[in-house]
């Protein structure tokens, strides 16, 4: 969410954040084992369980905070915040994270 830049009419482009999440997400955790990748990409905490990690829940609020981050460095918005992130396990459940 964020106020609409005047000279875009957008507050992100589209196209920019799907490539930012394909490169910085998709397609470092698609059809990987997330015990071996999803610490190294998305970073574990110290003493946080392995097997609570992975859960959706979980990823979806560290892949919120990793994009929150690559957002931010990028300056890719007139003036934005990342709002939410939904991770999808199937076409009807998923996992998702509010700001």
């Amino acid at each position: 969410k964020g106020s609409i830049d005047p000279q875009t009419g957008m507050i992100i482009d589209f196209d920019e954040l799907t490539q930012i999440v394909d490169e910085e997400i998709i397609s470092k955790l698609d059809h990987y084992d997330l015990y071996e990748v999803a610490p190294q990409v998305l970073g574990l905490l110290e003493n946080e369980p392995l097997e609570t990690y992975t859960t959706a829940e979980n990823l979806a609020k560290k892949i919120f905070l990793k994009l929150d981050t690559v957002l931010t460095k990028r300056k890719l918005t007139h003036s934005h915040d990342l709002y939410s992130v939904r991770l999808y396990e199937t076409e009807r459940s998923y996992a998702e994270v509010l700001l």
